[in-house]
């Protein structure tokens, strides 16, 4: 679960970084 999280933050960062 805590796998998941950590892509979710990472494709919001992506999204959220640009």
């Amino acid at each position: 679960m805590r796998k998941a999280q950590k892509e979710f933050t990472r494709y919001l960062t992506l999204h959220f970084n640009d």
